[in-house]
């Protein structure tokens, strides 16, 4: 999904077509609004986890293939996915979106959504994460800009590092752990399976 901006520093996501939303809820129903992000990508500045929100109910929207029965799993007339607890967010997919946890870093399987979560960011919130959908192929798909942006998971682990604090600030003795880390929480689509 290319053209999606990110938002300015200090800024609210922004909404895309006002005539679509308003103040992160939509006019209408869950699938023009969907519909409308996906037509019209340029309009929007959302931040990685409401970015993956989106494309993820775009697919789940296309894998339906039936407006009303999208809407009416929606649990929401809410769209607020800009919050740092994805599980909170994916709410307003009612059941279609389910969880699984894993200790283990490398479990992704294609259509999953997950986190990488740095330690000691420089901003928190800003820059605490990194909501990344897994595509396959080795290749996962995070949100930077208004450009495509796929990378490997080391790739995104080392990007992602770059974000901790200043290290300049600390002595040997007060230093604290830097870097990046996959999370355990794995979100998967629950239509579209074969």
């Amino acid at each position: 999904m290319q053209g999606v901006n990110f938002p300015t520093r200090g800024k609210p996501d922004q909404w895309g077509n006002p005539g679509a939303w308003r103040g992160g809820q939509w006019i209408g129903s869950p699938s023009q609004g969907v519909g409308n992000f996906v037509a019209n990508p340029s309009t929007y500045e959302l931040s990685c986890s409401a970015f993956a929100l989106f494309v993820m109910s775009g697919g789940i929207m296309n894998a339906i293939r039936n407006p009303t029965a999208f809407n009416t799993a929606f649990n929401s007339r809410s769209m607020s996915f800009d919050v740092d607890d994805i599980g909170q967010a994916t709410g307003a997919l009612g059941g279609l979106l389910s969880l699984r946890e894993t200790s283990d870093a490398d479990d992704w399987v294609p259509g999953d959504m997950g986190k990488i979560e740095v330690r000691n960011p420089i901003i928190p919130g800003m820059f605490g994460s990194e909501t990344l959908i897994y595509v396959g192929s080795n290749q996962w798909r995070g949100h930077l800009g208004p450009k495509d942006t796929l990378g490997t998971l080391n790739g995104w682990l080392e990007h992602c590092a770059t974000w901790s604090h200043d290290r300049t600030n600390y002595t040997a003795t007060t230093m604290p752990t830097f870097g990046a880390d996959v999370g355990e929480d794995r979100f998967f689509p629950n239509v579209g399976l074969e």
